[in-house]
């Protein structure tokens, strides 16, 4: 269960970190780009605290769609090209308890989650266990992941 809880938060991990490089590191984002990568912020500080709580990956953004108060299909849309509108960015501000506006904004500092610092510190582990072969392997498997369409 615990390499499920991981796997399924690299995977939020990485289709935020590609949405940051794609937006153009130098220059401003979007709002457009702003509210998706905050809104993939907030579904994972969701599922990590559903994880936390015992749930299970599955149904985990579905029960995230229904606490903001949208159909699931409308978030699969907006999670990967259907912008969020002023109105449905309230409302999403609202359900997660952010002050209105704070979907807008960039926040390019925030801290490392729990989960993430969890994860780093296994992959980590992981690396120095191994010798120079097992090291290319892991890094094979980890470029692979990265590669991989992120639903």
């Amino acid at each position: 269960m615990r390499k499920e809880k991981l796997q399924y938060i690299f995977k939020m991990l990485l289709k935020i970190h590609k949405m940051v490089s794609q937006s153009g590191a130098a220059g401003k984002q979007n709002t457009t780009v702003s509210r998706r990568i905050n809104l993939l912020a907030l579904l994972q500080i969701f599922a990590e605290q559903s994880l936390a709580n015992g749930a299970s990956t599955n149904g985990i953004e579905q029960s995230f769609a229904a606490h903001i108060q949208v159909h699931p299909s409308m978030l699969s849309q907006i999670k990967s090209s259907r912008p969020i509108s002023d109105k449905l960015a309230v409302q999403i501000e609202t359900a997660c308890k952010r002050p209105t506006g704070w979907l807008s904004q960039e926040h390019p500092h925030q801290k490392a989650t729990p989960a993430e610092e969890a994860f780093v510190q296994l992959a980590r582990q992981l690396w120095r266990s191994k010798n120079a072969k097992g090291k290319r392997e892991l890094a094979l498997v980890l470029k692979t992941m990265a590669s991989e369409k992120i639903d």
